[in-house]
């Protein structure tokens, strides 16, 4: 089992920076509502105090202005690798 460490400090009214042991994040919000804001993704939470309900949304590479790409259909993926990756050599063969 290892070691674990989490810090969290308040900035001010709503707004706290969350430390870990490899990262870190940035929390905006309140009791009802928080967005979450990392190297890796932006996680937006919403709450109904006192009743444990809660929804959240996560998006990938938001933060950093990533431009996410969605999952391409196997045989797209196929096609792309043929063209792209494998046409040089086969050009060069002829």
């Amino acid at each position: 089992m290892g070691f674990r460490f989490r810090k969290r400090i308040r900035l001010g009214k709503g707004v706290y920076l969350n430390l870990r042991k490899k990262s870190s994040s940035l929390s905006i919000g309140g009791r009802g509502s928080t967005m979450n804001i990392s190297k890796k993704s932006v996680r937006n939470t919403v709450r109904v105090p006192r009743t444990g309900i809660s929804y959240q949304t996560k998006r990938v590479g938001a933060c950093l202005g990533i431009r996410v790409r969605e999952q391409e259909p196997p045989q797209l993926r196929a096609d792309r690798y043929q063209r792209e990756i494998l046409s040089p050599f086969l050009r060069a063969e002829s």
